[in-house]
């Protein structure tokens, strides 16, 4: 059950699909989106070849990694280059670079709400 948006089921086969899109167009590994979502890197990797998200911890996170692309693409007006800069490079507001603090939940969290923050004034 997805909690992050509203009380209605979500298919784990259309977060896999999202998940993967959004793992493309970051250019990210299987490796780092396996950090950020809570699986080992094979696990990521059988995630892209089957298209399937089995854990319900795994879909949530998914669902915020998912969350910060859009947002990026929001804010940054769908430049893949700049999004991708943003993510590598260090942030003052959040005190650190945040492709590495979506490694952790409290960092992927923190990220999601600072982004929310951001489109809101936008």
């Amino acid at each position: 059950m997805n909690t992050v948006y509203s009380n209605r089921p979500v298919s784990e086969e259309v977060v896999a699909k999202a998940l993967i899109n959004t793992k493309k167009e970051l250019e990210l590994s299987n490796e780092v989106v396996g950090n950020i979502i809570g699986v080992n890197a094979s696990t990521m990797s059988r995630i892209v070849k089957n298209g399937h998200i089995k854990n319900a911890k795994t879909l949530e996170a998914s669902l915020l990694l998912i969350r910060v692309y859009r947002s990026l693409y929001a804010i940054l007006g769908g430049s893949h280059e700049a999004m991708r800069h943003w993510l590598t490079s260090q942030n003052k507001h959040l005190h650190g670079i945040p492709i590495l603090q979506l490694q952790e939940m409290v960092g992927l969290v923190n990220v999601v709400q600072y982004l929310d923050a951001m489109r809101g004034r936008a």
